[in-house]
């Protein structure tokens, strides 16, 4: 199954298991309408990716819990499969119209990561997020905290 291959010992199928994942997750978000097809649709795909949006502030529930999967691999030894959580975090964040403080906390230390490819996609999945939540004020003090450390980088690719 494809959520076990993401706690996989190979970074690279932990990678391919989490890109899996999203890929997924973007098909299902342009076939269905609403929080209700979504819930469908990953309930037929994956009977332990049923969502339950509209009662729970989790995302998805089941078996594993696949946001606490997607948690723990944004702390992953290896830079990629942080990149790859980040990435899957965002599309679970837009597609089940979900945020938590936990996520942007992810995002905040995701900016701080000693790797830039890692930086870099904190910063362009926390726009993305703040884009869609402006109101929101976890998304608000999540952009800004991200944003800063852009600022103050001293890395010039990503300023």
């Amino acid at each position: 199954r494809v959520l076990d291959r993401t706690l996989d010992r190979v970074s690279v199928i932990r990678v391919k298991a989490i890109s899996c994942l999203g890929s997924l997750l973007d098909v299902i978000s342009v076939e269905a309408c609403d929080s209700s097809h979504i819930r469908m649709a990953l309930s037929s795909i994956a009977p332990f990716m049923a969502t339950e949006m509209a009662e729970s502030s989790e995302v998805f529930t089941g078996e594993r819990n696949v946001v606490s999967v997607v948690m723990s691999r944004c702390k992953d030894s290896k830079s990629t499969v942080r990149k790859a959580a980040l990435q899957l975090l965002e599309g679970i964040i837009l597609v089940g119209n979900v945020m938590e403080p936990r996520f942007a906390q992810a995002f905040v230390k995701a900016s701080n990561d000693p790797y830039v490819s890692v930086r870099k996609q904190a910063v362009a999945s926390s726009s993305a997020i703040f884009e869609n939540f402006q109101g929101h004020r976890y998304c608000c003090q999540m952009w800004l905290q991200v944003i800063f450390r852009l600022c103050l980088d001293t890395d010039s690719s990503i300023q």
